[in-house]
């Protein structure tokens, strides 16, 4: 090989190693995607919380949980690891948001999918409260929804409060 080739050959090792490195370099630091998390528009809804002016008053400056707490009925094959309620827990999410009345979106990132698979008809369902933040005593009674999620999904779930008594 001639000492003209021998360079040519060199430079372009050289700059398809540096391509790779480079590749590689650019992913350093990033967190691999989390492909066990649903997407936003999969399993999301939305809340409209209202409020009685005497929740507001009662709450004073503290704030509101919207909890949804995902569940599903076991299939034949995960029975046992069914809750003390006879339900597959899937996760919850949370959302802790001003004292007024607004719709609340949540997202379904809390459910797990991996754990989708042994409810049956990978149909899950949630339970949505509605509670007053850092308190010793809930201060709020607050209505509660428990469907499917597609049921969620079909318009926003209406959660009303008022001041506990």
């Amino acid at each position: 090989m001639s000492p003209t080739a021998r360079i040519v050959v060199q430079s372009a090792a050289k700059a398809a190693l540096i391509v790779v490195l480079g590749v590689s370099l650019s992913h350093c630091g990033k967190k691999p995607e989390d492909t066990t998390k649903p997407s936003t528009t999969a399993y999301a809804y939305d809340v409209a919380l209202t409020l009685t002016p005497k929740a507001v008053k009662a709450l004073g400056d503290k704030k509101i949980v919207v909890d949804g707490f995902y569940f599903g009925a076991p299939t034949a094959g995960a029975k046992d690891k069914a809750d003390e309620a006879g339900r597959i827990t899937l996760g919850e999410d949370e959302s802790t948001v001003d004292a007024k009345d607004q719709t609340i979106h949540l997202t379904g990132f809390g459910l797990d999918r991996v754990v989708l698979a042994n409810v049956e008809g990978g149909q899950p369902s949630v339970e949505i409260t509605a509670y007053s933040e850092t308190t010793a005593k809930n201060v709020l009674k607050c209505t509660t929804f428990k469907d499917t999620i597609k049921a969620a999904q079909a318009k926003p779930v209406a959660i009303s409060c008022d001041a506990a008594k």
